[in-house]
Parts: C-alpha cells; sequence; structure tokens
C-alpha cells in the first residue's frame, strides 16, 4: 500500500519492472562473459607457457647434443668420494636424448649406466657452461653435498670438469621426482600414508640442514621438483644449485644471488622454510 512501483511476482507494473528484469539479465550474462574471458585467457596462457619450457627443454637437449666430442675432450679433472667404476667415456656415450631423466635451470640430468659388470646406474648432471648460473651453482653443490650424509639428502658421487664441461655424479633414484609423480603419475596410486611419509622425510632432511650441519646449511629452493624417491618412496632432498652456509652472524660463504626461485616457486624469506602443501596436495 503507498507502493505502486512495487512488483510483485504475477502483479503487473508497467515497464519498470520488465526494464529491471532486463538488467539484471544483462549484468548475470556480462558477468557469465567476463568470467569464460578470464578462464580462456588463462588457459591460452598456460598453454603458451607449457609450450615454451617444452621447447626448452628440447633445445637444451639439442645444444647438449652438438659438439658433444668437443664438450667431453680430454683432459679431465676427476674427483670421486666413492668406490666407482667409472670413466668419462662411459659416461659420455651415455649423454643422449634417450637418457634425459631432468631438467634444471642449470643443466640437464641424464641416465647413467656403468659397465655390465657393475650392474649400477647413477645419475648425472651436464651443466650448461653458457649460463652465468652454472658455474656458480657447480661450486654451491659440491660445497654444499660433499661434506654432508643423510638419508633424506641426495648424495653426491663425485664430479668431473673440464675446459668446457662440469659433471655431477649422484646416486640415481628410480621412481624420478614429486613433481612428476604427482602431476603426470597415477596420483590415485599415492595413498595418504605415503604423502605423508615423504613430507616428514623431507622435513627431517630441511631440519638435518638447519640445524646439524656447522655451519648451518639453507637450500633455498625446496620444491616438488627438488624432491627425488627412492624405490620406496624415500625422499631425497636435491639440486643445491642455490645453497649457501650461514653463520651465527648470517653471513653466507657459497653463492648468493639476489634472486632465489625458479619456475612456479620462491623461496620464502630467501631462504628454504617453505610450505609443504605443495608435497601433500
Amino acid at each position: 500500500a503507498g507502493n505502486p512501483e512495487l512488483c510483485f511476482s504475477g502483479n503487473e507494473c508497467g515497464g519498470r519492472g520488465k526494464s529491471g528484469r532486463r538488467a539484471r539479465m544483462a549484468h548475470v550474462a556480462m558477468v557469465v562473459l567476463l568470467c569464460t574471458a578470464f578462464v580462456l585467457l588463462m588457459a591460452a596462457l598456460y598453454v603458451v607457457v607449457a609450450a615454451k619450457r617444452r621447447g626448452d627443454r628440447e633445445s637444451d637437449v639439442e645444444v647438449d647434443g652438438k659438439d658433444s666430442n668437443a664438450d667431453m675432450a680430454p683432459p679431465w679433472e676427476v674427483t670421486l668420494y666413492q668406490k666407482l667404476d667409472l670413466s668419462i667415456s662411459d659416461v659420455a656415450k651415455c649423454l643422449s636424448a634417450g637418457n634425459v631423466i631432468g631438467h634444471g635451470r642449470s643443466g640437464v640430468v641424464y641416465r647413467v649406466d656403468l659397465p655390465a659388470a657393475t650392474g649400477l646406474a647413477i645419475a648425472v648432471k651436464k651443466f650448461r657452461l653458457s649460463e652465468k648460473f652454472s658455474a656458480a651453482a657447480f661450486s654451491s653443490e659440491i660445497a654444499t653435498l660433499a661434506r654432508i650424509r643423510h638419508r633424506n639428502i641426495v648424495r653426491l658421487l663425485g664430479w668431473g670438469a673440464n675446459r668446457r664441461t662440469k659433471l655431477l655424479f649422484y646416486d640415481y633414484l628410480q621412481n624420478g621426482n614429486l613433481d612428476t609423480l604427482l602431476h603426470e603419475g597415477c596420483t590415485g596410486l599415492i595413498d595418504w600414508e605415503t604423502r605423508l611419509r615423504i613430507a616428514l622425510g623431507v622435513a627431517e632432511g630441511v631440519a638435518y640442514l638447519h640445524h646439524d650441519c656447522v655451519p648451518a646449511i639453507l637450500h633455498r629452493d625446496v620444491k616438488a621438483q627438488n624432491i627425488l624417491l627412492g624405490d620406496r618412496y624415500e625422499p631425497c632432498l636435491a639440486d643445491f644449485g642455490f645453497a649457501r652456509f650461514v653463520q651465527e652472524d648470517h653471513a653466507s660463504f657459497s653463492v648468493n644471488p639476489q634472486f632465489a626461485g625458479s619456475y612456479g616457486y620462491i623461496a620464502p624469506g630467501n631462504s628454504s622454510y617453505s610450505s609443504f602443501s605443495l608435497i601433500i596436495y
């Protein structure tokens, strides 16, 4: 009463009710179109970025394949921390596209099968000397991994270098990295107990670096791609290219780039304290 323009369902209140209804429908349609356009834009960006990363990986392998004889030419300086029947010639034969098992910012990782008598497979990271970061990452990995031993940290077996190429030798872990397992494998087969065990294993590795090493070591790139998995999904933290030593006064001795991180990850506070939600989810 007293509101002649108040409209209810079923009554007639002139053209204003219809125009208001049309305006609301237009607003809803606009919101739907904007949301659809946003989703399509994000999907297109994802496809472009994924294609670029695939292209970069393929180009890395292609570049590594060129001039391989010159890259692997003597003289070589080789240091081994374990007893291995290893020769650079055997390693060179396996540095091919068919043996690639991983890519990183500083280089490509290959599976290398040592002579049949040993029946041992190792992982070899070949550094790209064209990258400014490569030499620093190579030195950082040797400085940190050569002095520590922990079941949840990848074991460095040795290294080799000549004028054009730098190689690191690691234990080969057959289940790859956690990122591939979660996002490219059969994620339904990874039960929550296994995921929790992986998260706890990585936490123990990081705690060892922070509290048991003297001086303490900050990894600064803890992410699923840098978590390798053994035969029983035992996790090992890998890729210490960003790592640094820290004294009580927080001065660092190893490489300390201003930017710490990589695709999809930036270390919080430039340290290795990161959320383990990336492991569980």
